[in-house]
């Protein structure tokens, strides 16, 4: 398993790095996400998600990559959404979907 997986975000395949569901998985500790969406005013909306109780890689290397690449995806569909809703609260400064040869 690499640095990354191949993951859908907003309906095209992106390698997202899969060491924050490692590092939070080694750590055994709950996961929050957070965001803050800017509001029309200049004023943010902050919140706190709850996103796991725990995660656990556990079983064969197969099985571990398809739990963690199952997390992956949860999190890939958890920005897409977010992206959805607020298409002008987001700028990414690396090319996910650049195309490679």
């Amino acid at each position: 398993m690499g640095r990354s997986l191949p993951i859908p975000v907003l309906g095209k395949e992106a390698p997202l790095p899969v060491g924050p569901i490692r590092l939070a998985a080694l750590a055994q500790s709950p996961v929050i996400l957070f965001r803050g969406i800017r509001e029309a005013d200049g004023s943010y909306d902050i919140a706190f998600e709850d996103f796991a109780d725990r995660i656990e890689l556990t079983g064969t290397a197969r099985e571990k990559e398809a739990t963690l690449k199952g997390w992956m995806i949860r999190y890939a569909d958890w920005i897409s959404d977010l992206c959805r809703k607020y298409p002008l609260s987001w700028h990414n400064y690396y090319d996910f979907w650049e195309e490679r040869s």
